[in-house]
Order: C-alpha cells, then structure tokens, then sequence
C-alpha cells in the first residue's frame, strides 16, 4: 500500500506592498520636514529683539553669556575672559583662510554692555573675520490699513 502525500500550504491573500511602502516613505518625509536643523542651546538665555534681525548660514563658532554672569564657548563653561581668549584662540589660529567659522555670540538681554564688548574685543584680536549677535526678531508694528491699529496702539500703552 502506498500512500500519496499531499501538502498544502494556505499563503493567505495576496497583497501588494506598494501602499505599505508608500505610507513609510510619507512618514519618513514628515519627520524629516517636521525636524528643526536649527541648534538650540540649554541653557537659559533671553535674547535681545531685533526688526532686522536676520539668519546665520553653516556652522558657527557660539560664545554664550547668561544673566548669571557665565561665558560659555560652544556649550562648555569657560572660566573666564583669559580662559576664552585662549579657547578662541585655539580654534581661530589652527583654522584656514577657507575654515574660519562666523564666531556667534548668544547675550541674555540682561547681560552688561561692558561683558559683550569684551567678547567682542577678543574675537577681534584671537582674528575673527565674522561677528554675529543673536537675536529675536521683534513684533511688528500694525500697518496703517488694519482698521484695528490704533485700537491695538492704544491698548498697548
């Protein structure tokens, strides 16, 4: 006697994997678009607002001053302006013509004048070719067609 095997198998319905595809690239396209490129620092600074405050392209170099009276260089404290000179230095002296970076320089608005010229002072000397101040860009001014702009005015003072 002989017995015959016979083997089925059930591989279910057929589907096609376009739209499974086509729903993880849509994700994969949203989060990319969502993200932000933009680096945000941790610690706790209030910038100054600006009208014309504009953006800054590529990597820069960031100095940061907080209210507390610290100076912090690409997100490191530094222990004080001789500290910062000598870090800036390092940074700006082993860099090329082509390499040098924008120095970025991140003030609470609370910061005193005096500390931010003094950054200023030894980005110039340490041979930085590009100063930027961040800033925020301020709230405009109602135009004069909004029928509503005085009122707005008046409210706000």
């Amino acid at each position: 006697m002989r017995f015959k095997y016979r083997l089925q198998t059930f591989d279910g319905p057929k589907m096609d994997m376009t739209p499974i595809i086509d729903i993880v690239f849509n994700l994969l396209l949203f989060f990319l678009l969502s993200s932000s490129y933009v680096q945000h620092s941790a610690l706790d600074v209030k910038l100054p607002k600006a009208a014309t405050s504009e953006g800054v392209e590529g990597e820069v170099v960031i100095v940061e001053l907080n209210r507390q009276d610290q100076i912090f260089l690409q997100g490191k404290p530094v222990e004080g302006l001789e500290d910062l000179e000598k870090r800036l230095g390092a940074i700006y002296s082993n860099a090329g013509a082509e390499e040098k970076k924008p120095l970025l320089i991140r003030a609470d608005e609370f910061v005193y004048h005096g500390r931010v010229v003094s950054v200023l002072d030894i980005a110039r000397k340490v041979g930085v070719q590009s100063l930027n101040v961040a800033t925020v860009p301020s709230e405009e001014e109602p135009s004069s067609s909004d029928p509503n702009a005085e009122s707005k005015k008046k409210d706000a003072s």
